[in-house]
Parts: C-alpha cells; sequence; structure tokens
C-alpha cells in the first residue's frame, strides 16, 4: 500500500490534516462522505498507483481535524477546501468527491469555477434515494461526541439539508465538465436521477459500476481509471 505524507493546514483557528499521494498531473482533490476520512481513498490511491497526485483531507469534524462545536455549513467545507488548495499551492484541481463530500465539491466547483478543472461526483445527486438519506442521517446523529445535546446534532443536520430544488439548481450552474458515477447496487443515487445529472451537461459521462455506495472500495482500480481517463481528457482540451 502506497503511504501518503501528512499535511496539517490551520484555517480559522481549525485545525485540519490531509494526506497527500504523490504523482502526476493535474492535483486532484478528494472529499470524503459522512463517517469516514481522508485514507478512505486508500484503495483508490493504490490504483492511481502515481498516475495523479491526490490530496486527501479528513473533513472538519472528521478524522484527526478539529471538531469545532460551530461551523459546519456547506460554506465552511469549501472554504476549508480552498484553504488546503492553497497551502499546497495547487491553483486549479480536479475534484473527485463522494457522497456528502460530492455535495461539497459540487459547491465548490459552483463557486469558485476559476480552481476547479473538473468534478467527479461519486454516487451523489440531488434527490438521495430514502434508504440512503436515513442512513446518513443515522450517521450524523450518532456521533454525540460532537455535539451537546442528540437536539442539538438534529438541529445541525436539518438546518444543512439542501431541497431537490437547490440541489438541481447547484447542479445545473456547473460550469465545468463533469463525470457522474454510480454504484448500480447504490441504495443512494438512483439510475433516473443519474442520467438525468448526465444529460444536464454537455459531454458529461455517466459511469456505472458494479458496486454499492462506497464506489472506491467496491471498485477501486474501475474507478481510479475513469478518473485518470477523465483528468486525460482535460489536459486535451486544453492543449486545444
Amino acid at each position: 500500500m502506497r503511504v501518503p505524507d501528512e499535511r496539517i493546514v490551520v484555517r480559522d483557528a481549525v485545525r485540519l490534516r490531509a494526506w497527500e499521494w504523490a504523482g502526476d498531473a493535474p492535483a486532484t482533490l478528494l472529499l470524503h462522505g459522512i463517517a469516514n476520512y481522508g485514507r478512505y481513498w486508500d484503495l483508490f490511491a493504490d490504483a492511481i498507483a502515481g498516475r495523479l497526485r491526490l490530496l486527501a483531507p479528513d473533513a472538519r469534524g472528521h478524522g484527526a481535524s478539529a471538531r469545532p462545536d460551530a461551523g459546519y455549513e456547506p460554506t465552511e467545507f469549501v472554504a476549508d477546501a480552498l484553504a488546503i488548495l492553497d497551502a499546497c499551492a495547487i491553483d486549479r484541481a480536479l475534484v473527485v468527491g463522494h457522497s456528502m463530500g460530492g455535495s461539497h465539491a459540487i459547491d465548490l466547483a459552483g463557486s469558485h469555477p476559476d480552481r476547479v478543472l473538473g468534478l467527479v461526483a461519486v454516487d451523489v445527486g440531488p434527490e438521495p434515494l430514502r434508504e440512503g438519506a436515513e442512513r446518513a442521517r443515522r450517521l450524523s446523529l450518532d456521533r454525540p461526541e460532537r455535539f451537546d445535546t442528540r437536539a442539538d446534532a438534529e438541529v445541525c443536520i436539518m438546518e444543512r439539508r439542501r431541497s431537490a430544488a437547490d440541489g438541481w439548481r447547484a447542479w445545473d450552474a456547473l460550469r465545468c465538465p463533469v463525470v457522474v458515477v454510480r454504484g448500480t447496487r447504490s441504495n443512494v443515487l438512483s439510475p433516473e436521477t443519474a442520467g438525468r445529472m448526465a444529460r444536464a451537461h454537455a459531454g458529461a459521462r455517466l459511469v456505472e459500476l458494479d458496486a454499492g455506495h462506497n464506489v472506491a472500495l467496491d471498485r477501486p482500480l474501475e474507478l481510479a481509471d475513469a478518473v485518470v481517463d477523465f483528468a486525460r481528457s482535460l489536459s486535451r482540451r486544453r492543449v486545444l
């Protein structure tokens, strides 16, 4: 297994940890889902095998990154990602986001298009299936160390929930090249929603792999190859 380097970045007194695997351009930012951390991407990084430079932070409230009492709005996760890119001297990155990290990746690409070369949305969409949404909600609530009470956790989650209409507006507003990845056994992203996501953007690709929600764990090599192919297509576009 390839061992990544550890980086520490501090933004507004919040200590963030990130993992970096050396590799070829373009730099690729990996954003994990809820209840995971940056090393979620270990198998994926092994499959990449140096074909891309990878940077995978522990999101705030996860892994060894700080757990502040407040500041879990999507804008804070986006600002953290930008701070990590800045600390690593990365002007523009390919962004790969899974689940919660996929939502943050969409927000990052929409609000800072100058920092994003392209977006790979892994098993995430504007309209999550009920089963997957409820599982994410349970994972969030089963973390009492982050909140004084379960009610505080409930309020935090409900405040951050985005309606389907807002989710589609955020997706439709993207201007960077995109790839949608769906696990065929996903309990989060339906084939209908994935298809609509791909059709919303000219030239977008839909990649479906024999996997559950955790595509990077079930099919790391296939996902890695799809991301590398996308990265190379972005390089060809820049040359042309």
